[in-house]
């Protein structure tokens, strides 16, 4: 009975402790699949790649399974070919910079609490992903 009780208490806190992981692991994921969802919303076109509010809207939408807590910011940007930025409106490429190219970036982030406290492991991970995408 004494053994049963030493190796059930060992199992109990592995399982814990593997079943915070896979949470964690999960939003992860989720996460990461957000960004992407939000970046590639945006690129069908310069339209939709100006409409930042709408590509953080589906970032969100799509992480809706992990929870509240989810925050999704975009962004729009532009670049030269050969790599200086430069302002989307006004666009300063020369011939020898080459066309400009417009990009979105969608960065998603959620904080995920453990169920319990785990020595030497903090309460809380924060997950995030950014993801990057050239618009058609």
């Amino acid at each position: 009975m004494v053994e049963f009780a030493i190796v059930a208490s060992v199992l109990l806190l592995l399982m814990g402790g593997a079943g915070d992981f896979a949470r964690v692991f999960f939003n992860a994921i989720t996460v990461a699949n957000a960004s992407s969802t939000g970046a590639f919303w945006g690129t069908y076109n310069n339209v939709r790649a100006a409409q930042t509010d709408s590509q953080e809207y589906a970032a969100e939408d799509d992480a809706r399974n992990v929870g509240d807590g989810v925050i999704a910011i975009s962004t729009m940007y532009c670049e030269c070919t050969n790599g200086n930025s430069t302002n989307c409106l006004n666009s300063n490429c020369s011939v020898a910079n080459g066309p400009m190219r417009i990009y979105t970036t969608t960065m998603v982030e959620q904080s995920v609490d453990t169920y319990m406290p785990w020595p030497g492991v903090p309460d809380g991970v924060v997950v995030d992903r950014e993801t990057h995408y050239r618009v058609q």
